[in-house]
């Protein structure tokens, strides 16, 4: 399901903040989109056409703390929870999914929604480079993101008498639901500034547990350093340090392959939207 944040405006059409693809089932936000400058905000003359839903969440789900409380970082439930499940607490945390601040401000009443379980590491460090730097491109350049999640977190499993250890995936749960560590996290890219063409996606580790990280899942060939902007930040000095969260970019093609929901294809219409 998707999903629009923002103000629906009496005429002109509506303002968008972000959007959100979700799946109700599994309780797992797929990923969330949203562009660099705030001040320009994404005007959609087209909200109710297509596969794209408005929907007034507070009003229609009578709160998100009803439903999402599982997923707030301060909810005791979760600390409890932990407690039952074999890796250390303080390695995983619930935090948004867009870790860029001021937005995560003008969307406080859907946090709950768009909370999932991050490696501390990887969100407190190389991604935290990463949306520094975006944060400072944004100044000259204005882009269209979406982040997202793939796989999930396993670790070792390793029994009396087995010879060869069995992967163990990384999840929390109570009574109603299960929310599973996502393996990766990622970010597509792609520029909407007249005169700068740049499309890329930013991939990071979400496990302390693998030994080798690289990018071979994903892609053959690292292409961060093609990108001025990333190789000459702090995030494109550290960001193979596996301690860190190694994190590395590939092209969208090659990911579109790997990822089923990618939106490889959406991003187009995203990117042409008039805005104000």
């Amino acid at each position: 399901m998707n999903y629009a944040f923002g103000i629906k405006l009496q005429e002109g059409g509506d303002i968008i903040k972000a959007g959100v693809c979700y799946d109700l089932d599994k309780f797992e936000l797929k990923y969330a989109s949203y562009i660099t400058d705030q001040n320009k905000l994404l005007v959609s003359h087209k909200l109710h056409v297509g596969n794209v839903l408005y929907l007034n969440l507070k009003q229609n789900l009578n709160g998100f703390n009803k439903y999402f409380n599982f997923l707030n970082s301060n909810s005791e439930i979760v600390d409890n929870i932990f407690l039952k499940y074999p890796f250390n607490i303080k390695e995983f945390q619930f935090d948004s999914l867009i870790q860029d601040k001021s937005l995560q401000l003008e969307l406080y009443d859907f946090k709950y929604i768009l909370n999932i379980m991050w490696w501390r590491q990887l969100r407190q460090e190389n991604w935290r480079f990463f949306v520094d730097a975006i944060s400072e491109r944004s100044q000259t350049a204005k882009y269209v993101v979406h982040v997202g999640t793939f796989g999930n977190v396993t670790i070792p499993d390793i029994k009396e008498n087995c010879t060869s250890p069995k992967n163990k995936i990384v999840y929390i749960s109570n009574e109603d639901m299960i929310i599973k560590a996502p393996g990766y996290i990622w970010a597509y890219l792609k520029s909407i500034t007249t005169g700068v063409d740049e499309e890329f996606v930013v991939i990071g580790h979400n496990s302390l547990y693998k030994k080798n990280p690289d990018r071979s899942e994903f892609c053959e060939v690292d292409i961060c350093d093609e990108i001025k902007w990333l190789k000459n930040s702090q995030f494109g000095s550290l960001r193979h340090l596996p301690s860190l969260g190694y994190t590395f970019c590939c092209r969208p093609e090659d990911v579109a392959n790997k990822i089923g929901y990618f939106p490889f294809k959406a991003i187009e219409n995203v990117a042409s939207t008039p805005q104000a």
